[in-house]
């Protein structure tokens, strides 16, 4: 388009394919000033606003860079959140992210995540908390 209209409201589909057939999301766990690492969701395409087939468990350098890092922790800060989840898709034509959804009841790590991965999320997730909130 070439401009906003006046009493008009647009949305926009984010790319997140990482293929053809498949989509990925990037959840984001928020634990004060940090970003402890990041669940990448994985559903088929066809099932895109579906729960995720699988999950898995990333470190946040592999991820996102750090001037995207910080931006998440300066829009977590802007909405009061010092504990939560970001749901956040990347565009794969631009490379953009997008924060779609601020959750400040986190559920933990996916039901479709490896028991190992699950019980790493959580170690981590219980160490950045205590040094943000306990030991700080």
């Amino acid at each position: 388009i070439d401009g906003a209209a006046e009493g008009k409201v647009y949305q926009r589909l984010v790319d997140n394919r990482t293929d053809g057939k498949t989509v990925c999301d990037l959840r984001v766990p928020i634990v004060g000033r940090r970003i402890p690492f990041v669940y990448l969701k994985y559903r088929q395409l066809r099932d895109r606003f579906d729960h995720p087939e699988y999950a898995e468990l990333v470190a946040t350098r592999d991820v996102l860079a750090p001037s995207e890092s910080d931006a998440l922790l300066r829009f977590a800060s802007a909405v009061q959140m010092d504990y939560g989840e970001l749901d956040v898709l990347r565009d794969q034509g631009t490379r953009r992210i997008y924060v779609v959804d601020a959750n400040n009841t986190p559920l933990g790590p996916p039901k479709n995540i490896r028991a190992a991965d699950g019980k790493i999320a959580i170690r981590l997730l219980a160490t950045a908390f205590h040094d943000e909130f306990i030991d700080n």
